[in-house]
């Protein structure tokens, strides 16, 4: 991939066999990312100044994901894939994040500051993991975003959440 022409915006990596992609293999053009079904195992997308989408949806062994440093990311969508932790550098300094869509992985753990400078994050969907609890300090933090700007959408269905969870969560 080392010999992508410098004008290239868009990158279809779909259904490929691709097990290792770390941001040596961008350049600053890429806006639109796309890496759904392969073998990945870790994503490093970081420093890429100019991504705006980054899909890496069905990749059955993807763990972890580095996206730090991102000025332009607004959506991100790793679904179907094998996350347990959504720890608090992986989005770091990617505040036009308006979209993060994590459904249908094995996430039990959320860092209580990984949406906390994400003043454009309006929709995240964490659907079908394995989340118990929330921390009610994340909620706070994206509730006081959505009140300054727009509506939060957060779809958390298909999780084993108790019910005091699910209770602070509404308040």
């Amino acid at each position: 991939m080392s010999h992508i022409p410098m004008y290239v915006t868009t990158l279809l990596c779909t259904d490929n066999y691709i097990q290792d992609f770390v941001n040596t293999h961008l350049h600053d053009s890429i806006q639109y990312l796309r890496l759904s079904n392969n073998l990945l195992q870790y994503l490093n997308i970081s420093y890429t100044q100019t991504l705006e989408s980054m899909i890496a949806s069905n990749n059955k062994h993807l763990h972890s994901i580095d996206a730090r440093n991102l000025p332009m990311l607004e959506y991100v969508d790793v679904s179907y894939c094998n996350f347990t932790t959504i720890h608090s550098k992986m989005f770091q300094a990617s505040f036009k994040l308006k979209r993060l869509i994590m459904k249908h992985n094995f996430v039990r753990t959320i860092d209580k500051s990984i949406f906390y400078n994400m003043k454009e994050l309006n929709y995240i969907d964490l659907s079908h993991n394995s989340i118990r609890c929330i921390d009610v300090q994340l909620f706070q933090q994206m509730k006081i975003n959505a009140m300054i700007g727009s509506t939060l959408i957060y779809k958390f269905h298909g999780n084993q959440m108790n019910q005091t969870c699910k209770n602070a969560i509404i308040r």
